[in-house]
């Protein structure tokens, strides 16, 4: 698995997970059933990511908040119809641009 699949199917497993917790009702220990394997494949995700040949841990790092944050600003717009915060907007531009800078300045 490639880093930028693994950081992909993180992200989107953390924030189905994140909007799981929202939907459901009740705390959150009873559906312990529910959160156990979605923990254990963002586990999994970060380690593929993290020993990932060729990409160093701060890569990782960029990577990850990218595909989580794009994922994150997905739902938020389009499937929970939530106002995005200008500070989640700036803080995109600002991991894109850390990226462009990751790949351009090798």
């Amino acid at each position: 698995m490639n880093a930028t699949l693994a950081s992909i199917l993180g992200g989107l497993t953390a924030i189905c997970g994140e909007y799981l917790y929202r939907i459901t009702p009740g705390p959150w220990y009873r559906n312990l059933w529910m959160w156990l394997p979605i923990t254990l494949l963002i586990s999994f995700c970060v380690h593929e990511l993290v020993k990932a040949p060729g990409v160093t841990l701060i890569g990782a790092f960029v990577i990850w908040t990218c595909t989580t944050l794009v994922t994150r600003i997905f739902f938020c717009v389009f499937i929970l119809h939530d106002k995005v915060a200008p500070g989640t907007w700036a803080a995109l531009a600002l991991i894109v641009f850390a990226r462009i800078i990751q790949q351009v300045w090798k």
